[in-house]
């Protein structure tokens, strides 16, 4: 198998789904029924003032990470569940060669709050996310995701998957293309207005008062399925408040592919070392980057830390 082709995505994609089969849903059913996936409360605030970690996590981490490295073998690879364990050393590592990385349950404080009962099934968004970087630039992406609940533009269960000169491709093999209309208003925004900065949230506030944007309610809180209706068309912007390499580098993999444009909040590239340090912003075509981002948030220096 060389790398990359359509033999090595659907490899990856088949990792992917048998891990979600084996592991994820698995667990949660089991953590359901008799809490016993152990839940573990990270530093750091996330949503409620709480970012936690499963059981579920580390061990699909285990399970693709194994996985991956069959398919591609000695190729460095950064999980979510280690990412703040020398995370420097391992960027830089990253920027030469071929490197995997792992979000092996996106979503888990939804997870977490079903396991505790703070939520019920219709509020359970989860997903599962990887990409292939080459040189430390994304050059394909995979997105598991699964959205329960009722909302008007839900999209349920699926995968998303494509690599550069490749193509972008549903779960079933059919060729996504953004030159199709999107499903939603051309103003409509998936993202979680109360996670950014309190700084930017009531400029975000006052665009959507003044109808220059909508916002997707309610919020999935899984970055797995929010980049899930952007790329389907029931979103036509994309917007997150903080940068994380797991969440994003499998867009900015994706969106490209399939004509549409994202850069990091303030207009740059994707990098590695704007980790935690930005936001990141994708619309269906780059001329509506500018324009989308300024009725979004205003012609503001966007920074994450403040």
């Amino acid at each position: 198998m060389t790398v990359f082709d359509m033999s090595f995505l659907k490899s990856v994609q088949g990792v992917i789904a048998r891990s979600v089969e084996e592991v994820v849903k698995p667990g949660i059913s089991k953590g359901i029924k008799d809490k016993a996936a152990a839940l573990t409360v990270k530093d750091g605030t996330h949503y409620d003032g709480k970012d936690y970690v499963t059981s579920i996590d580390t061990d699909n981490q285990k399970y693709l990470l194994a996985a991956l490295d069959k398919i591609l073998p000695g190729a460095t690879a950064l999980g979510e569940e280690d990412s703040e364990k020398d995370f420097d050393k391992t960027a830089s590592a990253m920027m030469k060669g071929y490197s995997w990385v792992v979000d092996p349950l996106d979503g888990t404080n939804n997870v977490a709050k079903r396991i505790n009962g703070d939520i019920g099934d219709d509020a359970l968004h989860y997903g599962v996310m990887a990409a292939l970087l080459k040189d430390g630039q994304p050059v394909a992406g995979w997105i598991y995701y699964n959205q329960a609940g009722s909302e008007a533009h839900k999209i349920g269960e699926g995968m998303i998957y494509g690599g550069f000169g490749l193509g972008f491709f549903s779960g079933d093999g059919s060729r996504i293309d953004f030159s199709k209309p999107a499903s939603a208003a051309d103003n409509l925004v998936v993202t979680t207005v109360s996670a950014y900065p309190k700084d930017y949230q009531p400029l975000i506030l006052e665009n959507v008062t003044a109808g220059k944007v909508a916002i997707y309610d309610p919020p999935p809180k899984s970055a797995a399925v929010e980049s899930a209706l952007f790329l389907t068309g029931k979103a036509s912007v994309i917007a997150f408040r903080r940068f994380r390499i797991w969440d994003h580098a499998p867009l900015f993999a994706l969106v490209p592919e399939a004509g549409g444009y994202i850069k990091l909040m303030n207009g740059e590239n994707f990098d590695l070392t704007a980790q935690n340090k930005n936001g990141a912003f994708g619309v269906r075509s780059k001329e509506l980057w500018q324009g989308m981002r300024h009725d979004f948030i205003g012609e503001v220096h966007y920074d994450h830390t403040s």
